[in-house]
């Protein structure tokens, strides 16, 4: 974007300013394996592939989170670092349905989200 600012009477003056917007990481695929298992005893591999951004915005962090099935509050679970990959355990789902809903948030180095 561009913004300009003039002013005239007796002498004509500007000022033009060019800002550049970061835009966020490009959503790539996120995985996790196993599909099913067991809270607080099956060791669950997440992994984000793909994602991607501008060579000078990298690089990229991945956090991995869950919706708490009380609050709806989304929690993170491996605090966000340069791997793509990590590996946990689950707290258990919501209560009836025993799901968790797990994903990822990318960022870059500019602090711009994505997320899966």
């Amino acid at each position: 974007y561009k913004f300009r600012a003039s002013w005239a009477e007796n002498t004509q003056a500007f000022a033009e300013v060019a800002v550049v917007v970061n835009s966020p990481p490009i959503v790539g695929i996120f995985t996790v394996s196993p599909s099913t298992g067991a809270s607080l005893d099956t060791s669950f591999s997440f992994f984000a592939d793909g994602w991607t951004d501008d060579p000078e915005d990298m690089p990229l962090t991945y956090a991995f989170v869950y919706k708490n099935p009380r609050s709806d509050e989304v929690t993170s679970f491996i605090p966000a670092s340069r791997s793509p990959a990590a590996t946990s355990k689950l707290p258990p789902g919501k209560a009836g349905t025993r799901v968790l809903n797990v994903g990822t948030v990318v960022a870059d180095n500019l602090g711009a989200e994505s997320s899966s």
